[in-house]
């Protein structure tokens, strides 16, 4: 007879057959944790994809965004020029416009000198 204390063959196949189920409980949730990390690697990798098509895209529309700043930059040189030439057109019409004036008076002052001798002339005449 065996001690009450000592373990059969049944008892340790009883055991390890728990401990079998055991391992096989924590084969099938590593296997159940590689699904999961692989379908993260792939939601990982189509991020990174995204990723770099939102740079591209963010890159191509600075690029864009920096081709109207040197177009407006360029217009507002080209509407510089443009008034500075219309200023001094203007100021030239001024300084003509003031000279026409100014030749008028004093045409109107000759003629007026030249109707006074002239009536002078006519008034000593008679």
């Amino acid at each position: 007879m065996m001690p009450a204390g000592e373990p059969t063959l049944r008892d340790v196949l009883s055991v390890i057959e728990e401990i079998r189920q055991d391992v096989e409980e924590i084969r099938q949730d590593v296997e159940g944790l590689r699904q999961d990390v692989s379908r993260t690697n792939e939601r990982l990798e189509a991020l990174a994809a995204d990723l770099e098509a939102l740079a591209a895209d963010q890159a191509k529309r600075w690029a864009e965004q920096e081709r109207r700043w040197a177009e407006q930059e360029r217009r507002w040189a080209e509407q510089g020029i443009e008034n500075r030439v219309i200023l001094e057109r203007i100021d030239t019409y001024q300084k003509a416009s003031a000279q026409v004036v100014n030749l008028a008076f004093a045409l109107i002052g000759a003629a007026t000198v030249a109707l006074v001798g002239i009536v002078l002339r006519l008034a000593v005449s008679l």
